[in-house]
């Protein structure tokens, strides 16, 4: 069964996507996902699903993915401003001949 939230634009779709919502007789929502269901008997094409569809205390089971931030965790932890390289929260020796002895930072 396939589910869309929220409400898009027709400019910032394509002719194909645009085709499969009015096919479907819904709004386009901002994202289109897909749930693996045993039994869609119950549902209907261009239903409206809504949260008073569960019962109260009615345990889900929902998983998501994180955002990831990535190099912020540097950036928070050796308080950078926003234009450092990468490199900087590496390996202070990493480019660097290997017979050297390392090179101390002044913000690490």
């Amino acid at each position: 069964m396939q589910v869309t939230w929220g409400v898009r634009r027709n400019s910032t779709m394509t002719k194909a996507e645009l085709g499969h919502f009015e096919k479907a007789g819904v709004t386009p929502g901002k994202k289109l996902v897909e749930l693996r269901l045993d039994d869609v008997s119950g549902y209907e094409i261009g239903q409206e699903i809504l949260a008073d569809t569960l019962e109260k205390g009615e345990m889900i089971d929902a998983t998501a993915v994180s955002k990831g931030k990535g190099f912020a965790g540097g950036m928070k932890r050796h308080n950078f401003s926003v234009r450092v390289p990468p490199t900087v929260t590496t390996s202070t020796t990493a480019l660097q001949d290997p017979s050297a002895p390392a090179r101390p930072r002044s913000r690490l």
